[in-house]
C-alpha cells in the first residue's frame, strides 16, 4: 500500500513538472515574438502612412503622392481613389 502511494505521488510530481515546463517554454516563445515586435517599432521599421492618390491631373501649383510608388510628384493634383502608402 505504501509503495502505491509513493508511486502515485511520483507520477503526480512528474506530471506537474511536465505541465509547468511546457507552459514555461510557451511563455518564452511568446516573449521572443513580442521582443521582435518591440525592436521593429523602436528601429522605425514600417515607416509612416502617407495619403496618396491613384491618379492625377496637371496643376502647376500642387503636388501629390502616387500610391503605386509612394513617391511625391510635383505639379500635379491627386485625383481618383485616395489611400495611404508606407514611406
Amino acid at each position: 500500500m505504501k509503495k502505491k502511494i509513493i508511486a502515485a505521488a511520483v507520477v503526480a510530481v512528474m506530471g506537474i513538472s511536465t505541465y509547468v515546463g511546457i507552459n514555461a517554454q510557451k511563455r518564452d516563445a511568446m516573449s521572443d515574438i513580442q521582443m521582435a515586435n518591440v525592436e521593429a517599432l523602436v528601429s522605425g521599421e514600417g515607416g509612416d502612412l502617407i495619403p496618396c492618390h491613384s491618379s492625377a491631373t496637371i496643376d502647376y501649383h500642387r503636388s501629390y503622392t502616387d500610391c503605386s510608388k509612394c513617391e511625391r510628384i510635383e505639379n500635379y493634383k491627386g485625383t481618383g481613389t485616395e489611400a495611404r502608402c508606407t514611406n
